[in-house]
């Protein structure tokens, strides 16, 4: 099962980057957090939501928080996200309820504001070179 692959590529991938004190996954979400960092990602939306801003080629940051900042943590999780595209079968990233660090960290990576909180792209459009800031 995709989904299945990609919670487990996911999990791998944070434990590998940091120390995880907790990892959540349910039908529709996953919740990663530590002492480092806090992640909660949509890969697929329940019917009833579908006809909201994001479909279901969308994968969804919906909260996303780095203790350090601007050291590349955002645009490793961005190239991963990109390597596991196929597994979700996604073709956008959209990152939701934005503040002004996400949204500068939207910006900088080539994200459309979708509305005043909301950003999105297209999984081959996205700027992921990595500058050693982020």
């Amino acid at each position: 099962m995709p989904k299945n692959k990609f919670k487990d590529n996911l999990k791998k991938y944070l434990m590998n980057r940091y120390d995880i004190d907790r990892f959540i996954d349910d039908t529709h979400t996953l919740l990663a957090s530590s002492k480092m960092f806090n992640l909660y990602i949509r890969h697929s939306l329940p019917e009833d939501r579908k006809h909201r801003i994001w479909d279901d080629k969308t994968l969804v940051i919906a909260n996303i928080g780095f203790k350090d900042q601007r050291v590349g943590n955002g645009t490793s999780l961005l190239h991963f996200l990109v390597s596991q595209s196929k597994v979700l079968n996604f073709e956008k990233i959209g990152i939701e309820m934005t503040n002004a660090i996400a949204e500068s960290f939207a910006k900088r990576h080539g994200f459309t504001k979708v509305n005043e909180k909301n950003w999105v792209i297209n999984i081959k459009d996205l700027k992921v070179e990595h500058h050693g800031k982020d």
